[in-house]
């Protein structure tokens, strides 16, 4: 009975990781050096900071492709790992 709700609580934990910005930027700003920046702290500063809107656009596509690709591996293995028995 627990593993449809894992399998959720999996995809959506992983999901929600790629899309951490706020505690980098308000605390560190990505820094020092690059020790805390994160894909989407470094898409945003790019589009915003650095006026490079066509390379953020291509980083936030490069992301969804990539949060696609795992969301996909993980729904395949679904099948195995998850069990909808009554």
């Amino acid at each position: 009975m627990l593993s449809p709700s894992l399998f959720f609580c999996t995809v959506m934990t992983i999901i929600g990781s790629f899309k951490v910005f706020t505690q980098p930027y308000l605390l560190t700003l990505g820094g020092p050096g690059e020790s805390t920046n994160t894909i989407v702290l470094y898409l945003y500063r790019n589009g915003f900071s650095f006026d490079k809107l066509g390379y953020a656009s291509a980083l936030a596509w490069a992301l969804f492709v990539i949060v696609m690709l795992i969301t996909a591996l993980q729904f395949s293995q679904q099948k195995r790992l998850v069990n909808y028995d009554n």
